[in-house]
């Protein structure tokens, strides 16, 4: 029986600083200097880091070099590689309770590194001891470090196991006799460790620990807002109308725009109106990075866009996308094409042209946004001007997320240690958050074709204070709507979420909303219904201000 479990943590330490230290001096010096970092260093300020301390190293390299960056920063500029490992130990910490099987941090590092690890990420929660053995191996991992892990610890090779996501680390380990495993998810950790017998416990259905962690800490009153985890919607809005504020040119002569702030612009053209807008799939892009599943995010970044496009009562005729990268990489390129051309078949807008940006000091992941040009006639553009009291408003069901609020996700995951292997109704919590974003283009606009419609909203960010973008001084009466899904009710319970922050942030099951006049909403739900989307009227246009959430308890005033 395996007695300690031991995991690798250095590496965002070790690994991250010297990739951070690599971009700084490829900024000041015009270099390239990759994985000979070290050598460069030594030569450049005549160091010899095998027999220096971490702290002198980093002290001389910063003062000698004059590269500005605090040691907070030093370790902290690549959190999202934290990601991975720390799902791994939520779920061996679950797990492993009871058995009389210890769980220890193992990493070459110094003490004081380990310090800003366990302040800044709450690290050392998850263990039950930790063995730091600083080997001044910077550049190849050092076997001697289990023979000090195995000491400290009082046991044998055989009494240990060893799991890493570092090839090299799990070779060095093999090399003294320790078992060790690799790994790339969570969920591969659980089947390898299940089916080789190596621990006496199944790990299955585990669930994060909540109580662990930095946010069990703050999950009181209302628990996590979207605010909290890094976008407040509240300073976005102040933003974009400082930034509106500037933007006063208008161009004389025929294309002169009719205004800024609906769901796209408007450019009037001859006979018909041109529509213009842009969005993007945002921190969703995280998850598919870290699920490794680039096939879905193409869908979303044209969904995003078509969805904006027909609440003027337009058509979506053509896109450009924009791709910002840190690396070319030909396998992800293919995935995210597949998942552009699955979007602008869904939609019917051709994908004309766009732009590949290779950004190695900007970003360090992927982006993906378009931009989308609509047409509609003059006569059938659909401002939300026409609403009035007595008009009823109709809810077309979502897919899922969509692809908005996933700071807070994320943010929500992270401190709570659940992983996105999680199971999850048929499937898994990493599966469902990747479920691309509903295309509502065909239709809707089949319904423009049948009915008198007044109104369009896309319940994109900002949830249902979309609405507000509508009408101004009517009261939009959300009655009536249909059960939230299981995504959002775990969502919530799992942070603590209040209801006004989950509606202000998610479209809790209802992706579009359409207005039209009394009686002939229920005409509409069952135009839609034959074109495969499930409808409900949800409420109606009353006499006040603001949306209200009548069933919640909850009321929005301003967008």
């Amino acid at each position: 029986m395996k007695k300690v479990l031991f995991v690798d943590i250095g590496g965002v330490c070790c690994d991250n600083p010297w990739a951070v230290l690599s971009e700084k001096l490829d900024a000041r010096f015009g270099i390239s200097s990759g994985s000979t970092l070290p050598v460069f260093v030594r030569e450049s300020v005549d160091l010899d880091i095998g027999r220096t301390n971490f702290r002198q190293f980093y002290e001389r390299t910063i003062t000698e070099l004059g590269i500005p960056l605090g040691l907070e920063e030093f370790i902290g500029m690549h959190d999202d590689s934290l990601s991975l490992k720390k799902e791994v130990c939520a779920l061996l910490y679950e797990v492993r309770k009871g058995t009389g099987i210890k769980l220890v941090a193992l990493s070459n590092m110094p003490e004081h590194t380990w310090a800003v690890l366990e302040r800044r990420y709450s690290m050392a929660d998850m263990f039950d001891d930790s063995v730091l053995s600083y080997t001044y191996s910077v550049i190849k991992p050092d076997p001697a470090i289990f023979d000090i892990a195995l000491r400290k610890a009082n046991i044998d090779a055989e009494e240990a196991l060893f799991v890493d996501d570092r090839k090299e680390n799990v070779e060095a380990a093999g090399r003294i006799g320790i078992k060790s495993i690799l790994f790339t998810s969570p969920g591969q950790l659980r089947r390898d460790l299940s089916m080789g017998g190596l621990v006496p416990f199944p790990l299955t259905n585990i669930k994060g620990f909540i109580g662990r962690t930095s946010l069990a800490r703050t999950m009181k009153g209302d628990g996590i807002t979207y605010a909290a985890s890094g976008v407040d919607i509240d300073l976005k809005s102040q933003f974009i109308d400082r930034l509106v504020a500037e933007l006063r040119f208008r161009r004389k002569g025929e294309g002169k725009p009719v205004g800024v702030g609906h769901f796209t612009s408007t450019i009037p053209f001859g006979k018909s109106i041109l529509t213009l807008g842009t969005d993007g799939v945002g921190s969703k892009l995280l998850v598919a990075k870290q699920m490794n599943r680039w096939d879905t995010v193409g869908i979303d970044c044209v969904a995003m866009n078509v969805n904006d496009t027909i609440c003027v009562g337009a058509e979506p005729i053509a896109l450009v996308d924009y791709i910002a990268l840190p690396f070319p990489d030909t396998r992800i390129a293919s995935e995210i094409g597949k998942g552009l051309n699955k979007g602008a078949s869904l939609s019917n807008a051709d994908i004309v042209g766009g732009e590949v940006a290779v950004l190695k000091d900007m970003v360090s992941d992927v982006d993906i946004s378009a931009s989308c040009l609509g047409v509609v006639e003059k006569k059938k553009l659909i401002t939300g001007n026409a609403i009035r009291e007595g008009d009823e408003i109709v809810g077309i069901a979502s897919s899922g997320l969509h692809s908005n609020g996933y700071t807070l996700v994320r943010k929500l995951l992270s401190e709570t240690g659940t992983w996105l292997e999680a199971k999850f109704g048929s499937g898994t919590l990493g599966k469902e958050l990747l479920r691309p974003t509903e295309i509502y283009v065909k239709p809707v606009l089949e319904v423009l074709k049948m009915h008198n419609v007044t109104g369009l909203a896309n319940v994109t960010g900002g949830g249902f204070r979309n609405i507000l973008r509508l009408k101004r001084n009517v009261r939009f009466l959300i009655d009536s709507l249909p059960r939230v899904p299981r995504i959002f009710k775990f969502l919530s319970e799992l942070g603590g979420i209040s209801d006004e922050e989950m509606f202000q942030t998610f479209n809790m099951g209802t992706g579009f909303v359409v207005v039209a006049r009394r009686g002939e909403a229920e005409d509409i739900c069952r135009t839609l219904g034959r074109n495969g989307r499930k409808a409900y009227v949800i409420g109606s246009v009353q006499q006040g201000d603001g949306v209200e959430l009548e069933q919640y308890g909850v009321s929005y005033k301003k967008y």
